[in-house]
């Protein structure tokens, strides 16, 4: 990460940024769900249900599953925690921060962690790991850009095609 210009967080600043962070990761999960499953159910009543077949009831079926598959990157895109990915930047009082951060509330952002991490697999070894071994294990899943895929995939994949496919169905 690059070295920015701007005041360190405090510990508050950072729990806040941190529960933030869950609600936004759990609200977007929901929404996708809800709008996907909700898409096919109303497919699925129109086109069984009712008896009618047209276009625009198959492209609701295609935004429902659109929306189901890009709720897979969203799970990604807050797999690794802010306050972890503190740990990689270049300015020092920032890591120092967050190591701060991650040791008062260890149980909390590990719990995060090795949930996104792990799953319902064995996690002892994020629980059980020193700072530097924290990093280690952090590391590999920091490679791929998922925030920056993330943020390209939402503004010009799915909303131009949420639009096309919304329009197709209002349209016809």
């Amino acid at each position: 990460m690059a070295q920015t210009n701007y005041q360190i967080p405090s510990l508050e600043t950072l729990d806040l940024e941190f529960e933030k962070e869950i609600y936004w990761n759990r609200f977007l999960e929901r929404a996708g769900f809800i709008v996907g499953y909700g898409a096919y159910l109303i497919c699925f009543v129109i086109v069984f249900g009712l008896k009618l077949e047209a276009v625009k009831y198959a492209s609701l079926f295609y935004l429902g599953l659109f929306t189901r598959l890009s709720s897979l990157l969203i799970g990604k895109f807050y797999e690794i925690p802010v306050v972890f990915r503190n740990l990689f930047s270049e300015n020092k009082s920032l890591v120092a921060v967050s190591q701060d951060f991650i040791r008062i509330h260890r149980e909390k952002t590990l719990k995060r962690l090795a949930s996104n991490l792990f799953g319902m697999n064995d996690s002892s070894s994020l629980y059980q790991a020193n700072e530097e071994e924290l990093v280690e294990i952090i590391r590999p899943k920091m490679q791929k850009p998922w925030k920056k895929a993330g943020r390209i995939y939402f503004f010009f994949v799915y909303i131009p095609i949420a639009f096309v496919l919304i329009g197709v169905a209002l349209w016809t």
